[in-house]
């Protein structure tokens, strides 16, 4: 049965790709959908297909994210026969430094892994919006007797190259893998869940620990070889599923909630932690008589007094009399001052956004720092940043996190441009 599954999930390392709003968290306690983290898709999925047993391998900056997931009862990962543990790096006399690796970082929690009863490991990634039935998964790797069943997508994304690419044959047997290339051979990529036979994981993982030269990735290095030596089959995902990793992927992955239920949390029972910011005794939303809201979520907390049009406000957020909010995201406990206006924003928790000022205003120019990727016209401001009153701050800025107003010595942020405190 699928609860005598293990199931490791990997909770993200640092990347550049969602700039500020990963400068105090990983990826998967990036709050999502107004009273969400990304990782509670994950856990839930996990929960509601009856996994009992959950170890979270974290590495960067990992103190949100445990806070969040606590104990794991909110997704009923307590009792004598459920947990969720948390696995962040450690040192000993053997092992000195953080994580060099996915399969180093599995080779090190060797011990958690070889507990328990369970003949089978399932890995997934933790920084992923999607629904997804594991048992459906777990019975079709027991049908084809596989040592390793992958999941793979067939999608039309920008960039496939930041992906790993499956080819398989006409048994759905994966006959290669090749880990991010420049020049894809198909459309059909890997979705960093995977399932295996406990004892061919072990033996992999022992195995990639004694080679020095391995760069100890389990994309890289462990499956491409163990699809050259065991059976290791793909199973097709056609279920919802939403990559978080850029700036673009997260703001436009958040605005599907608003477009007919495209992405429903509450319909996919997913769960979350109702003690984080003490949700669960915030007051219900408050809407003044003549302010103006379309086409927007308001979480528990939150209060307007102004206009909010095709946006998400998270816990707590106050939008005072004739201030106005636009295709934007406003995070938790973040006060927009009266008369001011959000276009295009995502603007991070405890923001002080002051009187008359400007947020995503001006010409589409890149960023000057990340170009590459962050010219899409969105504008981020960083956790407790205090932008003072009659500012103006164009597209594709990136303002900090803990700036103060004194930091803000001219009153026009050029768009493309960043300020550091």
């Amino acid at each position: 049965m699928i609860k005598d599954v293990l199931a490791i999930v990997f909770a993200g390392a640092k990347t550049t790709t969602l700039t500020i709003l990963e400068e105090q968290r990983t990826n998967a306690a990036i709050p999502f959908g107004g009273n969400y983290r990304i990782i509670d898709f994950s856990l839930s999925n996990l929960a509601n297909s009856g996994v009992r047993r959950v170890g979270v391998i974290t590495q960067y900056r990992p103190a949100s994210l445990i806070e969040h997931i606590n104990f794991g009862k909110p997704w009923d990962f307590i009792g004598r026969s459920r947990e969720v543990r948390v696995l962040p790096p450690y040192t000993d006399a053997q092992n000195t430094s953080w994580y060099k690796g996915t399969a180093d970082a599995i080779y090190r929690n060797i011990d958690f892994i070889e507990s328990g009863k369970h003949d089978h490991v399932l890995f997934l990634s933790g920084d992923d919006i999607y629904k997804f039935n594991f048992n459906d998964l777990y019975e079709y790797h027991l049908s084809k007797n596989a040592d390793v069943t992958i999941v793979g997508k067939f999608v039309n994304f920008e960039n496939m190259s930041r992906f790993g690419i499956i080819e398989i044959d006409e048994h759905l047997k994966v006959k290669n893998f090749e880990e991010k290339p420049d020049k894809p051979k198909n459309n059909l990529i890997y979705q960093s869940i995977a399932i295996f036979k406990k004892k061919v994981l072990l033996d992999a993982m022992k195995n990639d620990a004694k080679v020095q030269a391995s760069r100890h990735s389990f994309s890289g290095d462990i499956l491409p070889t163990l699809i050259k030596e065991k059976n290791v089959y793909l199973y097709e995902n056609k279920n919802p599923w939403y990559y978080i990793g850029t700036i673009k992927e997260y703001f436009e992955t958040s605005m599907k909630m608003l477009n007919n239920f495209e992405i429903n949390p509450e319909n996919w029972g997913v769960r979350t932690n109702i003690d984080d910011r003490d949700k669960c005794y915030r007051k219900p939303a408050y809407i003044v008589d003549n302010a103006k809201i379309n086409n927007s979520i308001l979480a528990k907390g939150a209060e307007v007094d102004g206009e909010v049009y095709n946006s998400i406000l998270f816990p707590g957020v106050k939008v005072k009399k004739g201030a106005k909010i636009n295709d934007s995201i406003i995070m938790h406990d973040t006060i927009i001052d009266k008369n001011a206006s959000i276009e295009k924003s995502v603007i991070d928790k405890d923001v002080v956004i002051g009187a008359n000022t400007k947020v995503g205003f001006g010409d589409n120019i890149q960023n000057e720092k990340y170009p590459e990727f962050y010219n899409t016209g969105i504008t981020i401001i960083g956790k407790k940043t205090k932008v003072p009153p009659d500012v103006i701050i164009g597209k594709n800025c990136l303002i900090y996190d803990h700036i103060g107003e004194h930091k803000f010595i001219e009153n026009n942020i050029p768009s493309g441009t960043n300020l550091h405190s």
